[in-house]
């Protein structure tokens, strides 16, 4: 499996004038094609800063960043990299510019040069590929927070790229809000084979992940499987990291003398670890 995003011995420091004050120093990682990858860490560790390198929002200090072989910091090569890696934010109303669901789904498609005659059918096969077909007449004012966020979705997925960074795109959602865009990053990455970076501080929305990377005070500091990265959830508090309760209730019952697998993730899986006990 080849690499889509290669990142060497990155820095990055937002005020040049105080280079030693860095966000990120010596960062080096890759990211596979068709990978679901999670990045996490405390407030201030830089996973979001991180995360805007991967598309050229922001450019390295030092070191460098590869998106399917091209250098961000290559102004020729900078928006075959912003096709390549699309990027969907926090707050859905800070990348909404039109006034008609449609519309709003449209714009970047137009940006990119694609043909008039096409833009409708590639609209619309975003917007259902989202379950917002039905809206794409409405106001997006007028939606949920979870439906704006499956648009703004649909607006990246309209432009076809080969990775959707997701920023923390599920932080001001509602519980159904964030099931609903979870599901749908999962449904781009299994069935389209869209490779996704989400970068979160809710933990278990990382069960199902290939793999977690965990940042700490600007660097890399581990990454490894679910079931390696929520192995240790003393090692997790210390980083100040939360851990996701059936995991923390599976490592209170080992605590106890329980012989209960590390591999419990799930209510499922602990429910079944606890019945084989008897």
């Amino acid at each position: 499996m080849n690499n889509i995003i290669e990142v060497k011995n990155l820095s990055f420091a937002y005020d040049s004038d105080e280079p030693d004050k860095k966000a990120l120093e010596n960062v080096s990682l890759s990211i596979r094609e068709g990978e679901f990858v999670g990045i996490v860490g405390h407030n201030g560790s830089g996973k979001s800063t991180l995360a805007k390198m991967f598309n050229g929002l922001l450019l390295p200090t030092q070191g460098d960043v590869f998106v399917m072989g091209m250098n961000t910091k290559d102004e020729d090569s900078l928006i075959d990299v912003r096709r390549t890696v699309g990027m969907v934010f926090q707050n859905p109303d800070n990348q909404m510019v039109a006034t008609i669901v449609e519309e709003d789904v449209a714009f970047g498609v137009e940006n990119l040069g694609v043909e008039q005659s096409k833009i409708r059918g590639v609209v619309e096969d975003a917007l259902r590929a989202v379950d917002m077909f039905e809206f794409k007449g409405q106001k997006p004012h007028q939606l949920s927070g979870g439906q704006k966020q499956r648009i703004a979705i649909a607006g990246i997925i309209a432009m076809k790229p080969k990775c959707i960074v997701f920023d923390e795109s599920t932080a001001m959602l509602d519980p159904v809000g964030r099931s609903e865009v979870l599901s749908q990053m999962h449904k781009l990455n299994k069935e389209d084979g869209v490779t996704i970076i989400f970068i979160t501080h809710y933990m278990e929305e990382l069960i199902d992940a290939d793999r977690i990377i965990i940042m700490n005070d600007g660097s890399y500091y581990k990454e490894g499987t679910p079931v390696e990265i929520f192995s240790d959830t003393d090692e997790l508090k210390k980083l100040r990291l939360n851990v996701p309760e059936t995991v923390e209730l599976a490592d209170g019952l080992r605590k106890a003398g329980m012989n209960i697998s590390h591999n419990v993730l799930t209510k499922e899986d602990l429910v079944e670890a606890i019945c084989q006990l008897k």
